[in-house]
Parts: structure tokens; sequence; C-alpha cells
């Protein structure tokens, strides 16, 4: 078990088929305004060792993530299914499906969701805010950062609303963080597999 809030990982079963990445809590630093966050979790074929080091997304048997907002939604993908299947917690604490997906759509029908994290004036490289400037000015596009990367993710799959699709997610560089913010196995491996 490795947790994107840990720097070693925390054994479970040793005999088991399978390991599991976990980003606990992405968006944390916006708890306490009470926005949306979530919990990401991937589970890894374990192969002939204990580590993590080298899984490709060719290792991973299954992707999660819940969103903990003004609901509850869970979203789950495995390697043997087609769809990206989304459940929402009801009030009878019971998940019920509520959306289900078999890929991206090509165009969407008003205007790209931009989300964009790390500060608009500080990106590396600089030709990304160019693009996202133009986007905007011509209407194509709308700049939506919520802080957490699935709740944007669910806002550009939007698994349930067939007028929100398409958007891009993007964390470049920044003067602070040059190479970026996201992980590989705790959300960028996630994300790709979904």
């Amino acid at each position: 078990f490795y947790s994107e809030e840990e720097d070693h990982p925390w054994p479970a079963n040793l005999n088991a088929e399978g390991m599991v990445s976990l980003d606990p809590l992405d968006g944390s630093s916006k708890v306490d305004t009470d926005g949306g966050v979530a919990t990401i979790g991937t589970i890894y074929r374990k192969g002939n060792d204990n580590n993590l080091i080298g899984k490709t997304g060719a290792d991973i048997i299954a992707v999660f993530y819940i969103l903990y907002g003004s609901s509850v939604k869970l979203v789950f993908a495995h390697k043997d299914l087609e769809d990206v299947y989304e459940f929402q917690l009801n009030t009878n604490a019971v998940f019920r499906m509520t959306g289900r997906m078999r890929k991206m759509p090509l165009e969407s029908k008003i205007g790209l969701r931009l989300a964009i994290g790390g500060g608009r004036d500080e990106m590396i490289p600089k030709g990304v805010e160019p693009l996202i400037t133009v986007l905007e000015k011509e209407d194509r596009g709308k700049a939506a950062y919520s802080g957490s990367m699935m709740v944007d993710i669910q806002g550009i799959i939007a698994l349930n609303d067939v007028d929100a699709d398409g958007g891009i997610y993007i964390y470049p560089g920044t003067l602070d963080r040059p190479k970026g913010r996201l992980r590989l196995d705790s959300e960028l491996h996630p994300l790709a597999f979904i």
C-alpha cells in the first residue's frame, strides 16, 4: 500500500496479487474553503516484488476515485471492462449507478472546460498561457480550476451530463515547481487509465 502522503510503503498483505497507490485527499489544500476533494486509488499488478517504481499503465488492474462535495460520487474503471462507471451515494447510504462512458467525446457542445493548475502568470513554458487566452477570447473555453484534479476531471468528463463534455486539464511547470506538480503513480496513471 502506497500513499501519496507518505514517503514509504505500508505493507498490508505481502501475498496479495496487487498493490494499491492512493492519493487519500486530492485537493487537500482546499479543505478549509469547503471545496470539493477526492480520493484517488490505483490497483497495480504486483509482479515479483512489492515495488511501485517502474510500474506502468500496463500494470494497472483498476482505478477509482471518490468525490466528496455536495454529493459523494465513485468513478470506477477496470482493465476488463470497456466502460467507466459513475455511482452516487444516495440517502440510504447505497451507491447507485448514475453514469457510464465508453470514450471521451471528440467535441464539446458548450465549450471546453479549462482546468489550469499552478497560476497562469507563472507558467512554464510560456506558450501555454497564450493558448488558454485564445480559447477564452474565441468563446471556445472557460477557465474553471477547483484545486482538486479529480473534481476538475469530473467536470470535464461529466459522465451523466451530455452538455458538459470535454475540456483540458493541465498543471504545467511554474516558477515555484518547474517540473509541475502531478505525481505519476497516484495521479497521472489513474487519469490516463480512465
